[in-house]
């Protein structure tokens, strides 16, 4: 009676164990399904014939060799600036969370504000989903630039987003001061054959935001009086740096707001 009764507690023992397990994969697999939908959502579908919106809303296709098409025009074939890196680069793409989604063959299209995905096993082209992309930072120097990086959260500079363009937009300097710069290309046209025609080509527009203690200001053009300007209570510490560099080059006023925020870092510790 006694061996028998072990039998059954035994065996029930088992079926439970049995059950928490088959409890317990079948939760995994669902999870590991959720996992695997979430990223597949992560970027948009952009197979031929299915669009996805940029910034400014206009619908754009891609045709069967991934190039972005706008009403049936060739986007390629506009002249002017329509790609910020005209070749794909290997970038890694960060979630809202900060979480790394992973590493990507990209590239930045400037009309409508969003990143190319190359996907070579697929042989396909999709775009990034701004919605969940928080950053994309490039594995590799893109120009002049040391392994550039764009961002469309702000929040973490300052809490006033109001007038600032939705996209992303590259981090020229972070720290104290930080700037932004806004790449954009917009089209234009002009006329051709006396009138009869318009042809369309793409210009680019660049803006520049500094921030500071949670204020931005907007700056058309990269110069001292303009840096001064934005916030006149850091005159002393431009003051002290403004005799080292000319600021005729991008790179140099970026260069200028690191010697800055070295200045302030330092003057923060005494």
């Amino acid at each position: 009676m006694a061996i028998s009764q072990s039998f059954n507690m035994t065996k029930q023992f088992l079926l439970v164990a049995l059950g928490v397990i088959m409890i317990n994969f079948n939760y995994g697999q669902m999870r590991a399904a959720q996992n695997i939908q979430q990223n597949e959502s992560l970027i948009t579908s952009s197979s031929y014939g299915l669009y996805f919106r940029g910034f400014n809303g206009a619908e754009v296709t891609f045709d069967n060799n991934g190039k972005p098409k706008l009403g049936g025009l060739d986007l390629e074939s506009i002249p002017g600036e329509l790609y910020w890196n005209n070749s794909y680069a290997p970038a890694k793409l960060y979630l809202k969370d900060h979480k790394l989604l992973g590493e990507f063959n990209v590239r930045f299209e400037k009309l409508n504000q969003v990143f190319y995905v190359k996907l070579e096993e697929e042989g396909v082209v999709k775009a990034v989903d701004p919605s969940l992309i928080e950053s994309i930072e490039f594995s590799q120097n893109i120009m002049k630039w040391n392994m550039p990086v764009f961002t469309n959260n702000f929040f973490e500079l300052s809490s006033k987003t109001k007038g600032l363009p939705s996209g992303y937009m590259q981090v020229l300097e972070k720290g104290t001061l930080s700037l932004l710069k806004s790449n954009k290309s917009v089209i234009r046209y002009r006329d051709s054959l006396f009138g009869a025609i318009k042809k369309p080509f793409l210009v680019p527009q660049e803006t520049y935001y500094l921030f500071y203690k949670g204020e931005f200001k907007e700056i058309k053009k990269l110069s001292f009086k303009q840096l001064n300007n934005a916030f006149p209570d850091l005159e002393n510490e431009f003051l002290k740096v403004k005799t080292k560099l000319d600021l005729s080059e991008e790179d140099e006023f970026v260069s200028l707001l690191s010697q800055i925020n070295l200045q302030l870092k330092n003057k923060e510790k005494k």
